[in-house]
């Protein structure tokens, strides 16, 4: 199967779980516990996310790869409940590739699911997990070109990210994953990514 059907397969599977998840939750505001006032609820109902993820392997990638260049990447999240928020992102992975001394990359795009923890107004902590669908490329950028010495990978990731919120409409986040390849075990790394969100 190509990526670009994977790509509309995940995009068309995540509308379908966050509408079906909407429609479930809609009648019960007390589901995920926290704050049962809709107006007291910390985020918006939705969000364009836009980040700069750097990459760094670990593990098996080490020998293989190094860090290169931070990538754009733009997420859609939606609030499913007062503590919980799912959504897809689109992104690239930029490194280098050892001992060509060359770029390669992932353009990947990733389903998500987090936990939304209070730390101090306006600090909160969201924590989840990730899954990963990956085409690697020769370059991270338009227009894509596949490197023939991969297949297409998926993967999973633990994430975390730091969240600063002055306002329901806004946030800035510091994210960070852990993630990995599950096709094989080539692919390891650390993301890291700064970013801002504004709500839709």
């Amino acid at each position: 199967m190509s990526f670009e059907k994977l790509m509309k397969l995940s995009i068309i599977w995540s509308v379908f779980i966050i509408f079906q998840a909407s429609k479930a939750l809609g009648d019960s505001p007390n589901i995920g516990g926290g704050y049962h006032d809709e107006s007291n609820t910390v985020f918006a109902k939705q969000y364009l996310w836009l980040e700069a993820p750097e990459n760094f392997p670990v593990q098996n990638s080490t020998g293989r790869f190094s860090s290169y260049r931070k990538t754009p990447g733009i997420t859609y999240l939606h609030r499913l409940s007062p503590d919980w928020l799912v959504g897809l992102s689109l992104s690239f992975k930029s490194l280098r590739k050892q001992p060509e001394d060359r770029e390669f990359a992932f353009a990947s795009t990733a389903n998500i699911a987090q936990y939304v923890i209070r730390l101090y107004h306006p600090f909160y902590l969201l924590v989840g997990g990730k899954w990963l669908y990956m085409l690697p490329l020769q370059h991270a950028r338009f227009p894509l070109v596949k490197d023939p010495e991969y297949e297409i990978e998926f993967g999973a990731a633990v994430t975390s990210s730091l969240i600063y919120r002055p306002s329901p409409k806004w946030f800035f986040s510091f994210r960070i994953d852990r993630w990995r390849g599950t096709k094989t075990n080539r692919f390891h790394g650390f993301e890291t990514a700064i970013g801002i969100a504004r709500a839709l």
